[in-house]
C-alpha cells in the first residue's frame, strides 16, 4: 500500500538535485513511490535523474517535450500519485533527519489535519549553513484547529511553508491545486485554504530546508511588479468567489495577507471589481484612508479626461511615495519604479489628448 508519494518538478537545476535526492534517501522513512518530471531542461538534469532512477526503483520519472511550468506540472504528479498524503519538494531544497517518520507519526495522532509543518527553515546557499528561523507557535508538537491556526498566524506572524508540509492528497485537490494564474503564490495558497478548512500538525524542529537564491522561481516572479501585480490581483479574485468563501473570514482574521504589505493595498484600489468592502476587511485596510487617494485618481481620469492607463500610473506613484518611507531598500527599488512609471504616465495622458 502507498502511504506517501513524493512529487518533484526539476528544471535546470542539475547541481542541487544530487543533495536534495540524497537527503530524500537518506530518511529513517522515505517515501512509498517518488514521481519526477523534468521540465524541459537544457542543462545535465537528465543524466543526473536517469542515474537515480536506476539506484532507487520507488522513482518514476517523466520527461516534458516543452517547458509546462511549476504548478502545471505539481497538478499532473499529484494525479498520478497513489499514495494518501503528497509532499513536494523543489530540487534545490534539502529535507533534515526525521522529517518524514516525525511529520507522518503527527499526522497519524490527528487524523483530521490536513497537514503537517514544521520551522520555516533556510539553506544559505553560499555558507552551506541551515538558518533554523524558529516559530513562535508552540513549543511542543501540536494540533491547530482553523481558528487556532489563524490565531497563531494572527499572533506570531508566519505562515505555511510548502518545503515543510506533508498534506493529504485529498485536501490538497478540494483546495483547487496549484491554480496556474496564482504562479509563485499558489503553494502558499493551497496550504491555507487546506489549513484554515482541516487545521495542521506542527512540529517545532527544523525538518526541511529551502534554499535561498534570488534566482528562484517566487524571487523572480515576485520582483517584477506588473507580474505579481496581476498574481495578487488573482491572489483576492479567487477569495471575492463562492469557491472560497468558507475561508475568507480566517484569512482576513489571521491578517495572513498582510505579509504583502502595501502591494496588496496598492492591488485592491487599483481595481474597481476589488475595491469593495468585502475586500477592504479582507485586508484589514480601513477604506476612508485609501478613499482620498482614490477619489483623486477618479477625478484625473473622469474629471481632467486623463487617460485610464495614465491615472492608474498616477495612483501607483503616489502610492509608491507614501510606503517608500519604510526602509531604505524599499526606497531606492520604488524610485526606480516610480521614474518608470511616471515617465510612462506622462507620455500616455499627452498622447491621450493629442490625439483624441
Amino acid at each position: 500500500m502507498v502511504e506517501l508519494s513524493l512529487v518533484l518538478s526539476n528544471y535546470n537545476h542539475a547541481r542541487f538535485l544530487p543533495q536534495c535526492l540524497d537527503s530524500v534517501f537518506s530518511q529513517s522513512r522515505i517515501p512509498d513511490e517518488v514521481l519526477i518530471v523534468d521540465d524541459c531542461s537544457t542543462d545535465n538534469s537528465l543524466e543526473i535523474l536517469d542515474s537515480y532512477a536506476q539506484r532507487y526503483r520507488n522513482i518514476s520519472l517523466l520527461r516534458n517535450g516543452s517547458n509546462e511550468g511549476v504548478c502545471s506540472n505539481v497538478n499532473r504528479l499529484v494525479a498520478l500519485a497513489k499514495g494518501r498524503y503528497v509532499v513536494g519538494v523543489a530540487s534545490d531544497d534539502v529535507w533534515l533527519p526525521g522529517f518524514v517518520e516525525k511529520s507522518l507519526g503527527m499526522l497519524g495522532r490527528f487524523p483530521e489535519a490536513a497537514l503537517c509543518c514544521s520551522y520555516p527553515s533556510y539553506l544559505d546557499h553560499k555558507t552551506g549553513k541551515i538558518l533554523e528561523n524558529r516559530s513562535l507557535w508552540a513549543q511542543e508538537a501540536r494540533f491547530f484547529a482553523p481558528v487556532q491556526l489563524a490565531e497563531a498566524i494572527g499572533r506570531y506572524e508566519g505562515c505555511l511553508f510548502g518545503h515543510t508540509c506533508i498534506m493529504k492528497k485529498e485536501t490538497f485537490l478540494e483546495a483547487g491545486g496549484f491554480l496556474p494564474e496564482l504562479r509563485w503564490h499558489a503553494d502558499w495558497f493551497n496550504l491555507l485554504v487546506q489549513g484554515f478548512r482541516h487545521g495542521v500538525c506542527f512540529v517545532p524542529e527544523a525538518l526541511a530546508a529551502l534554499r535561498i537564491l534570488s534566482t528562484s522561481y517566487s524571487a523572480h516572479g515576485i520582483s517584477h511588479w506588473h507580474r505579481q501585480r496581476e498574481t495578487l490581483r488573482s491572489v483576492l479574485l479567487h477569495l471575492k468567489s463562492d469557491a472560497y468563501a468558507d475561508v475568507v473570514e480566517l484569512f482576513s482574521s489571521s491578517g495572513v495577507l498582510n505579509t504583502r504589505g502595501d502591494e496588496i493595498v496598492f492591488v485592491t484600489t487599483a481595481y474597481d471589481d476589488l475595491y469593495t468592502e468585502k475586500i477592504l476587511r479582507l485586508i484589514k485596510a480601513p477604506s476612508l484612508k485609501y478613499s482620498g487617494l482614490r477619489d483623486l485618481t477618479a477625478m484625473l481620469k473622469d474629471r481632467l479626461g486623463v487617460h485610464e492607463a495614465a491615472a492608474l500610473s498616477f495612483q501607483e506613484m503616489v502610492w509608491g511615495i507614501l510606503s517608500s518611507r519604510k526602509v531604505l531598500w524599499s526606497f531606492f527599488w520604488r524610485a526606480e519604479h516610480l521614474l518608470r512609471i511616471t515617465v510612462r504616465g506622462v507620455l500616455l495622458s499627452l498622447g491621450w489628448r493629442r490625439f483624441k
